[in-house]
């Protein structure tokens, strides 16, 4: 965008919103829900005269496009329940044939669709959402923290779609044992919401304005509840697997393997809302395999949690204030080991792989004021497959067998704070292994509208036994180690003018990456932020936001790590087509962690630019692209990243789509030997010194600018052949390649002075350099076949195949085909399995 045009549109935003008042807040509105008194056949069609002792819901008003206005199309509901069920019915008139697209179960698609939330325990943070897309397939998930959601919550209830003279209908039929119902209940909080896609409609039966704050907390109330209770039934799930992996690598080859696997998942309510659920050999085969990314920094690469057993309740566990560490990180249960220290001549066949998980078990769910989430799991010793100096293939162990406990409770002080307490601990059965505790509490405040909050988060760690470890800022984690953390935020999220202010506080030995995820302890970090928003729709488009963002991050050494301030702006069209423009100006600093022992490298200051573009989701074919570009001081360092996303849908029933991501990085100084004796001193630089006490003496670091490219292409495809069965498929080739121009040394003497670029000199023989160049490819493919054959109930049929390859290529040069041409390589290793999975709901 040009100067004076971005200069415009900011100019443009500032004055809308300078003459805009918040409105008044919308009135609360109730609705009376009746006893189920007759017979009611989930068919799509509420005709049955028991529907008509319901109050009838109506009056929806826009949120999407025109906000607070009455719909285009009326909606009405109903509602109804006994003592096992709730009961639902929605029409949607409409003088046009509705948008129905097919899909899988919890996909989120651009098609017709209505959805109810209910907060069954009127604490107003959290509630069950239920939708039904007009081609008939479900969407379940559960709002929780007031206004964050989560898709990854199941239950098993029963749906119907039917066409009308008038336009379309639904009904539902919700088991109470899937909700959390209190024993005296007499109210529900409520919403109901419907999506009218070719107009961009988005209406509400409780509204509440686009620069609200909070969801569950402006939701209405269902009454007529009277005589209402909890159901207490024990749901037993048991499955049944055959499987076969077949894999090809470096000789010995292993031969084909089959094998049938029996697990059992259970749930029992304890309490009207507080459930114990378990799992016996849990099965995960069925799930999507990991993206690879290009992670060239010092940090670890997050991965999201795809496991139906963790998933459930997850959102108890994500802690007000975690953007600088989580206490806990299911990801951590069944992760795989790290390879195993080898005998000299010792040849390493196969890595441990993912850990099996023997049993775990949760309790969930809230009794009295408190919510509670409780979790245990089991996890198997591990082994790789080593190849000794004799020529015998055999097992070592990788990992020993460990319990992994986390538990998390929440409790609502006033009708405008919430407190809680988390606490983690990872228990290996081995006597010399290292044992890991961590604990954290937190409290909310807000006001009665949510628009103001401020958070406060402090926690703990502690580490006892096992050997000592030195992190990359030189921190040593011993036994007995303990560690603290400080957070707090302030923010105001409602309305038109957003601000916020944070700050975390990290202790040098603060460690919750045994059963956590965090990048580094050791850190000071504030980050003040401003956004106006436009929510409301103009003459040129329908929603605006500009956000002014900085960040100032130390270590307690006092060294600069990280100083910015970013300019970002979005915008969405009145066509719908929408942009963003971010431009973020990094002042030098230095990287406490890159020479692996805490010694401070400089980092030169540099903008990024990054924009991107979508086009209308509405319609049969998608697309976005987004560009970024780094360039450092000097233009001696450069970060491209060009991406391409296309999605199109020939049928109702089939949607397929590509993303390619092209990454090219280049001159960053980086560590290719760490500390080691200085030749010129009589040291000798083939000798690593103890990065815990390198620090203490001379020393030399060798180092290279950095070349790096990647490319990852994704395909993605699904087929709905009904509301009950689909076909998923995912594809991912991923290169990359990695490569070192002429090394460079670096002397230091004892301390931790900072070691800067420009006092680099060439390396020479003496220091015996190293290239440490490589590239490597991933192709993998993954099919799954999903069918409810009864509702609860499914059959699974999984097919996945990996080609992994890898070279150390002696040009120094990056090469698309060179790093694609590792697939076909000497030493690739390919494998495919297929799995064949059943279970069966069953409710006692």
């Amino acid at each position: 965008m040009p100067r004076c045009r971005a200069t415009a549109f900011v100019l443009a935003l500032a004055a809308t919103l300078a003459a805009r008042a918040l409105a008044d807040p919308p009135a609360s509105r109730s609705l009376r829900s009746a006893r189920r008194t007759g017979e009611i056949r989930i068919d799509g069609r509420a005709d049955e005269p028991a529907w008509r002792a319901a109050e009838v819901g109506d009056g929806f008003l826009q949120t999407e496009p025109d906000d607070g206005q009455p719909t285009t199309a009326p909606t009405r509901f109903r509602v109804l329940w006994d003592d096992d069920s709730l009961y639902v019915s929605i029409e949607c008139d409409d003088p046009q044939p509705p948008t129905a697209l097919a899909s899988p179960r919890d996909r989120d698609i651009d098609a017709d669709l209505v959805r109810i939330d209910l907060d069954t325990t009127l604490d107003r943070r959290t509630a069950y959402h239920f939708g039904v897309y007009a081609a008939g397939q479900q969407v379940d998930g559960m709002h929780f923290n007031d206004d964050d959601y989560t898709s990854d919550w199941d239950a098993a209830w029963e749906s119907a779609v039917a066409i009308t003279p008038s336009g379309w209908s639904v009904e539902m039929r919700i088991p109470l044992r899937a909700l959390r119902v209190p024993e005296g209940a007499r109210a529900f909080g409520l919403n109901v919401a419907r999506t009218l896609t070719r107009r961009h409609e988005e209406s509400t039966w409780q509204y509440r304005p686009r620069e609200a704050a909070g969801v569950v907390s402006g939701f209405g109330l269902l009454t007529g509840l009277d005589g209402i209770r909890p159901v207490v039934q024990l749901d037993l799930k048991p499955y049944a697997a055959g499987h076969g992996n077949c894999a090809t690598a470096t000789a010995p080859a292993a031969p084909c393997q089959t094998g049938f696997d029996f697990g059992l998942d259970a749930r029992y309510p304890l309490t009207s809302e507080l459930a114990l659920v378990g799992a016996i050999h849990p099965d995960f085969g069925q799930v999507e395999i990991d993206e690879r990314v290009l992670n060239l920094t010092t940090f670890e690469t997050y991965l999201p949690e795809k496991r139906p057993f963790f998933l459930e309740g997850l959102d108890l566990f994500n802690l007000p204030l975690s953007s600088a560490y989580q206490i806990f990180y299911s990801r951590r249960i069944g992760e795989a080991p790290v390879s195993p220290l080898l005998a000299p001549n010792d040849t390493l066949i196969a890595d441990a792989g993912a850990r099996n998980i023997a049993g775990a078990a949760k309790v969930s769910g809230k009794t009295g004021p408190y919510s509670i989430q409780a979790l245990t799991a089991f996890e198997q010793r591990a082994y790789a497959r080593v190849l000794s100096a004799d020529g015998r293939a055999g097992d070592q162990l990788a990992a020993e067998a460990a319990q992994a406990t986390a538990v998390r409770v929440r409790r609502a002080l006033s009708d405008s704070a919430v407190s809680g307490f988390a606490v983690t601990a990872l228990d290996p059965f081995g006597f010399a292994d290292r044992h890991a505790f961590a604990a954290a509490a937190d409290t909310v405040v807000f006001d009665s509208d949510r628009d103001w909050n401020a958070s406060v988060q402090v926690a703990g760690s502690l580490l006892a036994g096992g050997t000592d470890s030195v992190l990359l800022d030189g921190t040593v984690l011993g036994a007995g180690a303990t560690g603290w953390a400080a957070s707090t935020r302030l923010a105001r999220d409602g309305g038109a003018l957003n601000a916020s202010f944070s700050a975390d506080v990290l202790s040098p030995r603060f460690w919750v990456n045994d059963l956590g995820f965090m990048d580094r302890g050791n850190l000071l970090d504030l980050r003040p932020a401003v956004t106006v928003r436009d929510l409301h729709p103009q003459g040129r488009w329908q929603k605006a936001s500009v956000r002014l963002s900085g960040e100032d991050e130390r270590n307690f050494d006092g060294f600069l790590l990280r100083r910015s301030l970013s300019l970002d702006s979005s915008v969405t069209l009145n066509s719908y087509w929408g942009g963003s423009l971010s431009t973020t100006l990094f002042l030098p600093a230095v990287d406490d962690r890159e020479l692996g022992d805490g010694t401070p490298l400089a980092r030169r200051g540099a903008v990024r630019v990054s924009a991107d573009v979508g086009t209308d989701s509405r319609q049969s074919l998608i697309a976005s692209f987004s560009v970024s570009q780094q360039l450092s001081e000097g233009l001696r360092e450069r970060k491209t990243a060009i991406g391409a996303d296309v999605k199109f849908r020939p049928y109702p029933a089939l949607e397929a789509g590509i993303s390619v991501t092209y990454e090219n990085d280049g001159g960053a100084i980086r560590r290719i030997r760490g500390a080691a004796g200085v030749p010129e001193m009589g040291g000798d630089p083939s000798v690593d010194l103890d990065p815990a006490a390198a620090t203490r003496s001379w020393r030399l670091y060798l180092l290279a600018p950095q070349y790096a490219q990647s490319v990852s292409a994704i395909l993605r495809a699904t087929a709905a052949l009904g509301p009950h069965l689909s076909v998923q498929a995912f594809a991912q080739l991923f290169t990359e390649g990695v490569a070192y121009g002429d090394p460079l040394r670096a002397v230091v003497a004892p301390g931790r002075s900072t070691v800067e670029l420009d006092g680099l000199s060439r390396a020479g023989g003496a220091d015996q350099p190293a290239w440490p160049d490589q590239r490597d490819a991933d192709l993998s493919l993954n099919l799954v076949l999903r069918w409810e054959w009864r509702v609860g109930s499914n059959l699974y049929l999984a097919y996945a195949h990996q080609t992994s390859g890898a070279v150390s290529p002696n040009d120094h040069r990056l090469s698309l085909f060179g790093e694609a041409g590792a697939l076909a390589g000497p030493a690739a290793t390919r494998g495919d399995a297929l799995m064949l999975k059943i279970d069966v709901l069953t409710a006692l």
